[in-house]
């Protein structure tokens, strides 16, 4: 690739956006995330995302699927070339491939989830590793979203991104901004909210699960919060023959979401 355009300083203003972007505010400001390496850079230009632009190193080993995707996408997306030092100093990856890239994502409201879908609902989670695995799983059993409830971990945070492996550009995320008012709306649309308990539920391989389900994935340390186990409509448990008295949360999700599948 010739005539890549070249920055050089720290002050230079996309680098100073790129660094802006490690914080939630900015990112939600900008409507903005980064995504890092060669594979997520070939789902989200798969996925038909917009690319603000791209930053290579210098030094980057980039495969010919790559640049041949580069050379392609160039008349419409920025591509910057970095030297090594200042391409590290913005990475989040110990170990990078040299290739980044700034895109833009939105979010939809509650107000347009459709009836037919059964989706998973974040109630606290902090982990980006478990939101990252959650969506990605949400992605291959093929439910139809994700709410981000009260005390989430960003979805955008690039921790849950590289979790995600590409996920996050194929799973509508809902946000619910109106707490208790939002699912008591979702609730007169005739969705029904379930609660995932460590014990004393309805057991997943026994429940009829059915469209229009929202089921609640609590935080990792105090389960579902009280405000939604009022409204829950009923609550579902797995069936545990060891002695851990609970899951991981990504994991219980991921277990819950392959017994929907065998049934819907």
């Amino acid at each position: 690739m010739n005539d890549l355009r070249r920055i050089s300083s720290r002050e230079n203003k996309f680098i100073k956006l790129v660094r802006s972007l490690d914080k939630k505010t900015a990112r939600w400001s900008k409507n903005l995330f980064i995504i890092e390496g060669e594979k997520v850079l070939f789902e989200a230009i798969d996925s038909n995302q917009i690319i603000e632009f791209i930053m290579i190193s210098e030094d980057a080993i980039l495969s010919d699927s790559i640049e041949q995707t580069l050379s392609r996408i160039m008349d419409n997306t920025d591509v910057f070339v970095l030297d090594n030092r200042l391409f590290e100093s913005i990475s989040k990856l110990e170990n990078s491939q040299g290739i980044l890239a700034v895109v833009k994502f939105k979010v939809d409201d509650i107000k347009d989830i459709q009836k037919n879908n059964i989706l998973l609902y974040s109630d606290g989670i902090q982990d980006p590793g478990n939101l990252g695995t959650i969506i990605r799983t949400i992605d291959a059993f093929g439910l139809g979203g994700l709410i981000i409830g009260e005390n989430t971990v960003d979805p955008f945070n690039p921790k849950v991104v590289r979790a995600t492996m590409g996920s996050i550009f194929r799973v509508p995320i809902f946000l619910n901004n109106e707490g208790r008012e939002g699912l008591i709306e979702l609730k007169n649309k005739g969705f029904r909210i379930l609660i995932t308990l460590p014990k004393g539920g309805y057991p997943i391989n026994e429940f009829d699960f059915r469209r229009g389900d929202i089921i609640v994935i609590g935080n990792e340390g105090r389960g579902v919060s009280d405000t939604i186990r009022e409204l829950a409509s009923d609550g579902i448990m797995i069936n545990m023959k060891g002695n851990a008295e609970s899951l991981n949360a990504s994991i219980a999700a991921s277990i819950i979401m392959y017994e929907i599948s065998t049934k819907i």
